[in-house]
């Protein structure tokens, strides 16, 4: 479903994921658990690509109004690996931002 409200600027949900991941403030879905498994990806790489990845695409509206979706990608391991995490940006982290 389309929201109405313009995407929010990609730098702009950057800090906020990079704030979030500085702190370790962040949930998994079960199925980001079960691809994570399936994968052999930990904590550890996920905080490394929101740390240090970029966004490939333009933000999309979330299921929840307000909220949006955006895929963050990175290298893992500091190798040619490349992994993307998909990450949902709350209204309410938003508005907290910086």
């Amino acid at each position: 479903m389309p929201s109405a409200t313009p995407p929010p600027n990609p730098a702009q949900l950057m800090r906020i994921v990079r704030r979030l991941a500085a702190t370790q403030s962040w949930d998994h879905t079960k199925h980001a658990l079960e691809r994570m498994a399936q994968r052999g990806f930990d904590d550890r790489h996920i905080r490394s690509v929101l740390l240090l990845g970029e966004i490939a695409g333009p933000p999309e509206p979330a299921q929840r109004k307000g909220d949006w979706r955006i895929k963050v990608v990175g290298a893992m391991d500091r190798g040619n690996r490349k992994i993307g995490v998909v990450t949902v940006v709350m209204r309410s982290e938003e508005h907290t931002s910086e």
